[in-house]
């Protein structure tokens, strides 16, 4: 089975150490084929961090600005176009 997990974040919190948890636990406890959504280059960091736990990371080739990305109201504007910008990437994996 293939799992895919589409977390898109604007700045470094714990949600990201969860979601590499969680995948490489399904990909070695489970035994499913586990991948990691890259929206736009938010988790290029991490690439290495993800190939040592043999997590695949899928890139959508969509460049974004992450110039108006801090804030309350200018982040969820941006997560609204990440969304957007993602909706027939996404789409097309499922």
């Amino acid at each position: 089975m293939k799992i895919f997990y589409w977390s898109p974040f604007t700045s470094k919190v714990a949600t990201i150490k969860a979601v590499i948890n969680s995948a490489y636990s399904m990909n070695k406890f489970q035994k499913h084929e586990t991948s990691i959504i890259n929206s736009f280059g938010e988790w290029d960091s991490f690439k290495n961090d993800l190939k040592s736990r043999k997590i695949k990371l899928i890139k959508n080739d969509i460049k974004l600005s992450q110039f108006f990305k801090d804030g309350y109201i200018f982040s969820r504007l941006f997560y609204l176009r990440i969304f957007i910008n993602n909706f027939f990437f996404l789409k097309k994996i499922i």
